[in-house]
């Protein structure tokens, strides 16, 4: 699942503009279920964004962090869903 996420990414994907949004962490937040997983986020502004995508083989709702205070970029794959939300 991550080689198929690494290369809907470097495809470039289209990022849907209703899935495109800020959060404020007000404390360290551990990703789970990520491309870097036990990752810790420092409290900050942080741009999330989304998009539904697909190869050959797997479905993936890819999730994007982008710091607004550093250079962090975190793009993950939600796995285990099919058809974008329909379970496969």
């Amino acid at each position: 699942m991550i080689k198929a996420a690494e290369r809907a990414l470097a495809a470039e994907p289209n990022w849907d503009d209703d899935e495109d949004l800020k959060w404020k962490v007000w404390e360290a937040v551990v990703l789970f279920d990520s491309a870097i997983p036990g990752a810790e986020l420092e409290p900050g502004q942080y741009r999330v964004r989304a998009t539904c995508t697909k190869d050959e083989d797997n479905w993936m709702i890819l999730v994007q962090l982008q710091s607004a205070t550093s250079a962090l970029t975190c793009s993950a794959p939600v796995p285990s869903l099919g058809s974008c939300g329909q379970e496969s």
